[in-house]
């Protein structure tokens, strides 16, 4: 399953005031964690009040 993302590296650079390409891959797998938890979260919240 391909994952979406909540936001790009490029982003998150802009928004740390990151100018190199130097932490790409480390930022792009926080990203991952990020969203992965976020997600799980929903999908749990989702489950917890569904009225099925």
């Amino acid at each position: 399953m391909t994952m979406m993302n909540i936001v790009t590296v490029e982003e998150v650079k802009a928004h740390l005031r990151i100018d190199h390409d130097e932490l790409d891959s480390v930022l792009q797998d926080n990203i991952n964690a990020a969203t992965e938890a976020v997600l799980d979260f929903v999908d749990y919240w989702v489950e917890k009040n569904s009225n099925n």
